[in-house]
């Protein structure tokens, strides 16, 4: 089976997940074995506790012995925090499947070595993920104290780039504030913005009490 998968973040620094499994067939087809199921996780991270359900999918298709080989781009396209290493390094194991990478050597978790490799990418992996995190702290903390927009979106009162005011959305924020602050309610003023024609700088959609509480 196939296993592809995009991360949320926004880096650029892998491959979509077109081109992984692309990649996978042709391995595949390179090796005469046969592809008989391709699972994706479109823009979810491996890092965190959120569950990915195409993983979870391939992962129950071990257990139950129906996969002989996983293709994937590298390690960390298949698990990158300590839940799932434990998971699919056990159920890779018992029942033998044989791991090739279109972007890194291939491991047999069926013999000692193979175990140590995977145990060693999966510290590498999730060492990584903590250093990043760092990385991206300290760089947001410096943004804010020299006083420079780190956001990745146009928030609603600035142009894009975060740092000059678009000054009727901004009039219309004033007015928000006020009219909470007098006890009016977030969906007067969802009514009011969108009367002004003024819409949700990400998705250009009509406002909700919802939205501009956010």
């Amino acid at each position: 089976v196939i296993y592809a998968r995009l991360s949320r973040d926004q880096t650029g620094e892998g491959e979509s997940v077109a081109t992984q499994t692309a990649d996978a067939q042709q391995l595949a087809r390179a090796r005469g074995w046969e592809v008989t199921a391709v699972y994706v996780d479109g823009s979810i991270s491996a890092a965190y506790e959120g569950k990915r359900p195409e993983f979870l999918r391939m992962l129950a298709a071990v257990d139950a012995g129906e996969v002989d080989a996983i293709i994937g781009r590298n390690w960390d396209r298949m698990t990158r925090n300590r839940r799932d290493d434990l998971a699919f390094i056990e159920a890779c194991e018992q029942h033998r499947v044989h791991l090739a990478f279109t972007r890194g050597a291939d491991i047999d978790l069926s013999t000692g070595p193979g175990q140590m490799v995977a145990d060693i990418l999966s510290m590498m992996s999730r060492a990584e993920i903590r250093e990043k995190g760092d990385r991206e702290r300290r760089a947001n903390l410096a943004r804010a104290e020299q006083g420079k927009f780190h956001g990745s979106r146009r928030p609603f009162g600035y142009e894009p780039g975060g740092l000059l005011i678009r000054e009727a959305e901004a009039e219309a924020i004033r007015w928000g504030y006020r009219t909470i602050m007098n006890g009016g309610s977030l969906r007067e003023v969802a009514r009011h913005w969108n009367k002004a024609g003024l819409l949700t700088p990400q998705k250009n959609q009509p406002w909700t009490g919802t939205v501009v509480s956010r």
